[in-house]
């Protein structure tokens, strides 16, 4: 008997026991099949809600639904528990253990089966929130909830269906419509036209509604997350998420709104650093840009440089602020597979990071060649100051495989780069405690990167037959 069959006794002889041993108990009470059926799913929910054991989830609400069939929250658990099941098995085969859960990560199937697998437990999810619907047709929580379990299909390429993008924004625009005023639908259906552009309604073109960013055309994505905002004013993710597009534009208008969205943000989230950093990107960016004097691009940068200093004095750097509208039941395997990566505009911010660190290194080199070391030295070390709080963030970021690797090698980046002309500026000094310690710092970062190298390089692949 092979060891997923050994391991599938297991899990059926372990879920017959607590059955067993549950319902002695509850004989005892008297409740009967629905007090149960309800304790069945308030285990199974808490399975889901931790993140492990989903197999046992499907399990037990297996036997909740078959007690309690007309119960439409068991049948939306079920399908979580399915589709839950199968992002797990997709997650374990991109970290190199397939078919476990959380507390169990001992591979049971080859990863080229993945597919196989996973296809039928996004049908069996689709079949259990269909039936939900179609007794609960107005809960408009299911209809998100199936239209996260489609976004995720389309994106992973669970069951290989086509239409499964299509089919998201209908779940997520009929929970709009049933309720308009829950800024969380709106979120998931600019989250939708964010990962899928190339749907026909996520395509960008000019909108009568009004823009806060007149030299830009409104996309769905951008209006769906405005109006999110308008609904909920008090998540700093949302304003954060308007900031990366308004960041996007060219004129002194998308300026100003990147800048207005980037504080309130902050204002709602005052100890992350974060925020300062990309005020400093913004100054930067409009000194460069700008049709400016020498000395108003001088003040421009003066001024990015203290609000980096600034932040690197500050005690928390968060880099992932927007978090997605992911169901309950689902959302540790969503967030593990696309939480800390794409829906958390990642690239944005690593390119905001390496910005500053190019247009900082350089005005140190003009620094140096105007004969101010001191001047230059400072701008260095800012500049190593802040790549090493990137990476440190980077590195205790919790997300799925991979999802710190990218930044954590731009923190990296940065620091080689600041480090190289500091440490020639401190041998033109005549420091030789300075350049010990630079040198320390090259040794440790030169074996990181190697570790990182080997990290992000794909595994092996071993000989066929």
């Amino acid at each position: 008997m092979g060891r997923f069959a050994i391991r599938l006794l297991v899990a059926v002889f372990a879920v017959a026991w607590l059955g067993v041993a549950a319902g002695a108990c509850w004989a005892a009470g008297g409740d009967g099949d629905s007090q149960r059926a309800k304790a069945l799913y308030q285990s199974a929910v808490h399975h889901l809600e931790s993140g492990r054991w989903y197999a046992r989830a499907v399990a037990l609400l297996e036997e909740a639904v078959r007690l309690d069939p007309g119960n439409t929250d068991y049948r939306e658990a079920l399908g979580c528990a399915y589709a839950a099941r199968a992002l797990d098995l997709l997650l374990l085969s991109l970290s190199g253990g397939v078919g476990g859960t959380r507390a169990d990560r001992q591979a049971l199937v080859a990863s080229s089966d993945i597919a196989q697998i996973t296809g039928p437990l996004v049908k069996r999810a689709v079949e259990e929130l269909d039936a939900a619907i179609s007794v609960a047709p107005d809960v408009a929580g299911y209809h998100h909830t199936l239209g996260w379990i489609y976004l995720a299909d389309a994106r992973e390429g669970l069951s290989g269906d086509a239409e499964a993008g299509a089919r998201a924004e209908q779940q997520f625009l009929e929970a709009v419509r049933l309720n308009p005023g829950v800024a969380r639908y709106r979120r998931s259906l600019g989250d939708l036209y964010r990962l899928m552009p190339n749907l026909p309604g996520a395509k960008a073109k000019p909108s009568a509604a009004a823009s806060t960013a007149p030299s830009t055309p409104v996309n769905p994505a951008l209006k769906m997350y405005s109006d999110a905002a308008t609904l909920d004013p008090s998540d700093p993710g949302l304003w954060f998420m308007l900031y990366t597009y308004h960041a996007q534009g060219s004129s002194q208008a998308d300026a100003a709104q990147a800048q207005a969205d980037l504080q309130r943000a902050w204002r709602l989230d005052p100890t992350n650093s974060l925020y300062r950093y990309l005020t400093a990107w913004l100054l930067t960016k409009q000194a460069d840009e700008a049709d400016l004097p020498p000395d108003q691009k001088d003040a421009l940068l003066s001024q990015a440089l203290l609000e980096v200093q600034a932040a690197n004095n500050m005690p928390d750097l968060r880099v992932a602020v927007y978090t997605p509208a992911f169901p309950r039941s689902i959302a540790w395997p969503l967030g593990q597979l696309m939480g800390a990566t794409e829906l958390n505009l990642s690239q944005p911010v690593n390119n905001a990071f390496r910005d500053i660190g190019r247009r900082f290194i350089s005005l140190g080199g003009d620094l140096e060649r105007d004969g101010s070391l001191n001047d230059a030295a400072v701008v260095y070390e800012a500049v190593l100051a802040m790549g090493n709080r990137l990476a440190a963030a980077a590195s205790a970021m919790d997300g799925g495989p991979g999802s710190n690797l990218v930044q954590l090698s731009t923190g990296l980046a940065i620091q080689q780069t600041a480090l190289r002309p500091l440490t020639e500026l401190y041998l033109r000094y005549g420091a030789p405690q300075q350049v010990l310690a630079a040198q320390q710092k090259q040794r440790e970062l030169d074996y990181m990167a190697q570790l990182l190298s080997a990290e992000m390089s794909p595994p092996p692949t071993s000989p066929s037959g």
